[in-house]
């Protein structure tokens, strides 16, 4: 279980879904507020990620949410989806792309999908 926010968003490149990354492209920034605050951006294209720690201008869409929230979701014991639903979870931007980047980005807890 991943209990670090930073190393939960560094797992992210090790587990992401390499086809469904072929899928779209597009910015996220992610805003994680608590203990282990941080902001991260996530650009997705041509199947190829890249995570940095910091602010990007104009994502395709921002995410907001506790970090507490983020590592239940890292660890797959929770939705995006049930979050959002529970208004614990701010979103601002393209929901489609929301929606794919769910699907790219599996639990960092699970075994690498890309490899």
């Amino acid at each position: 279980m991943i209990t670090d926010v930073k190393e939960a968003m560094e797992g992210m490149i090790e587990t992401y879904d390499r086809e469904a990354a072929k899928a779209w492209e597009g910015t996220v920034q992610v805003n994680i507020n608590g203990e282990q605050s941080g902001t991260w951006w996530i650009a997705v294209k041509n199947g190829e990620v890249e995570l940095q720690e910091g602010k990007i201008e104009n994502p395709d869409v921002t995410i907001r949410m506790s970090d507490q929230d983020f590592l239940s979701l890292a660890n797959g014991r929770i939705k995006g989806s049930d979050i959002f639903l529970d208004e614990r979870m701010e979103v601002e931007g393209d929901f489609e792309i929301l929606f794919k980047f769910e699907k790219t980005f599996p639990p960092t807890s699970e075994e690498p999908t890309n490899r």
